[in-house]
Formats: C-alpha cells, structure tokens, sequence
C-alpha cells in the first residue's frame, strides 16, 4: 500500500499553497480553491514544516508563509472581507476585539440587542452574581468560552455527579 501522508508532506509547504488559489482579477484577491469550512475559509494541513501538524485557516498558513511567525493568541484578519482571499497584502493581524472593531467598522455587525454575538457578550460582563447568589469574583470566577460560572456551584455539581455515580456503582455490585 502506498503511504500517501509521506508524499504530501513531502512538498514544501509554499508548492502545497500555491496549488490551491487563483487569482480574482476584479479585485486581487487571491480565492483558495481548495477545501473549505463551513464558514467559507480555505483549509490546509500545516505540517512539520510549519510546526503546525494540524488543519489550519488557509489565510493564516499565507501569513506564515509570506510574512513569517504568528502567535497562537493573534488572528488574521481580511481587508477585504472576503474569507476565500489568501493573499498576504490583504490580510493584517489583530486580536478578538479588533476583529469585533473591523465587523462594526464594515457593517458586518451591529451592535444592538438583536444581535446575539454582541448582545450576549454584554450580558456576560453585566452579571455579578451566579442564579444562585455567589459573587463572580476573585477565586470563585471561572470564564470559560467567553461565559462566567461560578466555581462553587460547579464544585457542587461534581459533588453531585460523584455521588449519583458512586451509589451507581455500588448498586450494580
């Protein structure tokens, strides 16, 4: 049987890129060609090359490419706002809240109640106390995914779920 992993990773990573855009003359961009997620962005197999042995967003693979290192925490973001677009002239970096910034500056967010992405942000950094009535605060604040729980009413939870499952167990004995 053939090993086909060993042949992909095999060609250097720009050859991989490049066979995988063309080039939009109305507008520069450069469309990927290739797969896709399910919110348009190209996708491709970083590989040992760029220390990346997983799938990643086809225009920060461009980035590495084209303009060097990018840390874990940064995002690349499009000029153009068109997430098939690879080409490295359109892309700049940013953070979370510059993304949310360049959505608001474009129109492609609004911040009102009806929108949920920013309406549910806002409800999240309103809340002081848990359903129950503990402080979000200081050791007993855990954000997760951009959520507030608070720490005792999970601790309890597990409690619970240990309990229900040890009496399980025993009376399955």
């Amino acid at each position: 049987m053939v090993d086909l992993t060993r042949h992909f990773n095999s060609r250097p990573a720009i050859d991989r890129f490049n066979a995988k855009w063309a080039l939009n003359e109305s507008n520069g961009c450069w469309e990927w060609t290739a797969m896709r997620d399910r919110d348009g962005y190209g996708s491709m197999w970083g590989g040992k090359e760029l220390g990346k042995e997983d799938n990643l967003r086809a225009h920060r693979v461009s980035w590495m490419l084209h303009r060097g290192e990018l840390p874990d925490d940064k995002l690349v973001l499009h000029r153009c706002d068109n997430p098939r677009c690879v080409n490295p002239d359109h892309l700049f970096i940013g953070t979370g809240k510059d993304n949310i910034q360049d959505a608001l500056a474009k129109g492609r967010l609004h911040p009102n109640p009806a929108n949920g992405c920013l309406a549910a942000a806002a409800r999240q950094r309103a809340k002081t106390h848990c359903p129950k009535g503990h402080a979000y605060s200081g050791e007993n604040l855990r954000v997760y995914s951009g959520n507030r729980y608070c720490r005792e009413c999970g601790n309890d939870a597990a409690r619970r779920y240990n309990h229900r499952k040890r009496e399980a167990q025993l009376q399955a004995c």
